[in-house]
């Protein structure tokens, strides 16, 4: 019953309060009668830093990576996020072998602009979600915990706020 409550509890706070993030987990750790740990949402006070607190697409969750620590990460699996010094602003440069290492964040077709995020076109019809502008990818096998990708190839993970 915690374990399906704590499912639900983050999918609500991703699609439908993330500007009541704080308020929504002290309500629901009350009503589930425990504690989340480990969820994507906060177990304290939310991020201070008013980029962090903005508007974000539901492929993107915001968690907290160390103490006082926030970052985005893809929604479903996790993933860590990152950017290319290869792409133009507003256009992607990752296609063929590239896209197939560094996976593009998709958006889906009817997305639209949502605070620092945008959907941006790419080749062949899809969209693919950018950060300020940069299109935002994932690495093959990267890990949560342990991000390989920082740095490799011309790719940034995204910033950390406080």
């Amino acid at each position: 019953m915690q374990n399906r409550c704590r499912r639900d509890v983050s999918q609500l706070v991703r699609r439908e309060m993330r500007h009541l993030i704080p308020t929504a987990f002290a309500i629901v750790t009350i009503f589930c009668g425990g504690s989340l740990q480990g969820q994507t949402a906060p177990s304290g006070a939310a991020p201070r830093d008013a980029a962090a607190n903005a508007p974000y697409p539901d492929e993107v969750a915001l968690s907290q990576v160390r103490t006082g620590e926030w970052t985005y990460f893809e929604a479903k699996d996790q993933y860590p996020l990152y950017v290319s010094d290869k792409d133009p602003p507003g256009k992607s440069a990752c296609y063929d072998s590239c896209d197939m290492k560094w996976i593009p964040l998709l958006a889906p077709p009817d997305a639209k602009p949502l605070g620092a995020w945008t959907p941006v076109s790419r080749r062949g019809g899809k969209r693919q979600w950018a950060y300020h502008r940069r299109p935002v990818y994932m690495l093959v096998h990267d890990s949560s915990d342990t991000p390989f990708g920082d740095g490799k190839e011309g790719h940034h993970l995204l910033p950390t706020f406080r």
